[in-house]
């Protein structure tokens, strides 16, 4: 079977009151290359994505290649100028996409994709449909400044929040960088900001919801606060999210501590469905203060087990197949670098790359915001993935 490599753009779905911005007929696997205003509406001006197709798609979509190694010709590199805003200098597809996504990205992801991040093995990773490009990296590499540029933007941002929250715990991340980037002073990651030495990082988090019933907000000894519907622990388990019909998803972020890297995995037993459309699912990089997150969805009614995009509430499904079934089971997302992963038990879903969130080092929950369609879920389990001689390297500073 021929794969289609084009470029074009997403489009606004509305189905049984689930609105989401999703990708053509067809697709096999994505790399979303929108800025992060356009990912942030819902419906609108669409941006563009690069799709792998099983079909050749209509007038909307450049076709590129049918190979990801295809040589891109002036008119291919047009139409990608004209939908990304990026020229690419290179001729192969993959490396197009890879100068797209490295050294002509924007940190800040105003003006292109955010740059694409070194996993916790120190490899920089592209995947799309079965293709991966998997690079060592070091920060003498051409992607440095970029990366670079994109670490002090999170850094800032972190500190804000735990500085207005009385928290210190922007250190003990800081030392986590320094891990992964050997080399790497906290100065350079600092900039003007305050000379603070960084701190010994925590790894792990876990929740078997031994807490009274009630709202998550209200129980005591509770660690969960709502950030989009509303939860409840329900005999020692949590459950939500029970607030109106059609709403799609709903997410609750754990507040007891964040992690020190947003290199991480979240995961939840799913126990119980009220029906078949029922899901609960872990949530990694969940902004502080946003509606925000990479999550998974896993339900039987319609076969959907995905991997999806959160920003500040604007919905993204990132790959999606029909192989969803109901409770029991165990759903983590994990986000290593700009590798997201949805499992379940233990198994591989999904993979896709996307470096639209970093820098969040809370995780939490998602289910579905719908009276008819309460999940319930017990044993969350959290963590950082391995980040090598950490505090080795803060002491070499």
């Amino acid at each position: 079977m021929a794969d289609y490599f084009h470029v074009g753009p997403w489009r606004w779905i509305a189905e049984s009151g689930e609105s989401y911005w999703g990708s053509p007929d067809g697709t096999l696997g994505l790399i979303d290359v929108r800025t992060i205003p356009q990912m942030s509406r819902a419906g609108g001006a669409p941006g563009a994505g690069i799709f792998v197709t099983d079909r050749p798609l209509n007038s909307d979509y450049t076709l590129l290649g049918k190979q990801y190694d295809d040589n891109l010709t002036s008119a291919h590199k047009s139409a990608w100028e004209s939908l990304i805003g990026i020229r690419p200098e290179s001729s192969r597809l993959v490396d197009a996409l890879w100068e797209t996504l490295t050294v002509k990205s924007d940190p800040r992801g105003e003006t292109g994709p955010r740059p694409l991040i070194p996993t916790h093995l120190r490899r920089i990773e592209m995947h799309l449909a079965g293709n991966v490009v998997s690079r060592p990296f070091t920060i003498a590499d051409p992607e440095w400044p970029k990366i670079l540029e994109a670490l002090q933007i999170n850094y800032a941002e972190w500190r804000a929040w735990c500085v207005s929250v009385g928290t210190q715990h922007y250190l003990r991340a800081l030392t986590a960088v320094l891990g992964k980037y050997p080399g790497l002073h906290y100065r350079q990651i600092q900039g003007d900001l305050p000379d603070e030495k960084p701190l010994p990082h925590d790894t792990i988090i876990t929740d078997a919801f031994p807490y009274g019933d009630g709202a998550v907000g209200a129980v005591t000894g509770g660690n969960w606060v709502d950030v989009r519907g509303q939860f409840f622990i329900d005999g020692n388990e949590i459950s939500g999210a029970v607030v109106s019909t059609g709403a799609f998803p709903a997410y609750a972020r754990y507040s007891g501590q964040a992690l020190s890297t947003d290199d991480q995995y979240a995961q939840i037993d799913f126990t119980t469905a009220q029906a078949t459309r029922s899901h609960m699912c872990g949530a990694v990089r969940v902004a502080a203060a946003a509606v925000t997150c990479y999550a998974g969805i896993n339900r039987a009614g319609d076969g959907r087990r995905e991997l999806v995009k959160v920003i500040t509430g604007g919905f993204t499904s990132l790959a999606l197949d029909a192989g969803g079934v109901g409770p029991p089971h165990t759903d983590k997302v994990q986000a290593g670098g700009s590798t997201i992963k949805l499992f379940t038990d233990g198994a591989e879903i999904h993979s896709v790359t996307d470096s639209a969130i970093s820098g969040n080092l809370y995780v939490g929950l998602s289910t579905h915001e719908n009276s008819n369609y309460t999940s319930w879920g017990d044993n969350f389990d959290a963590a950082d993935l391995y980040v090598p001689n950490a505090w080795y390297y803060y002491a070499q500073q």
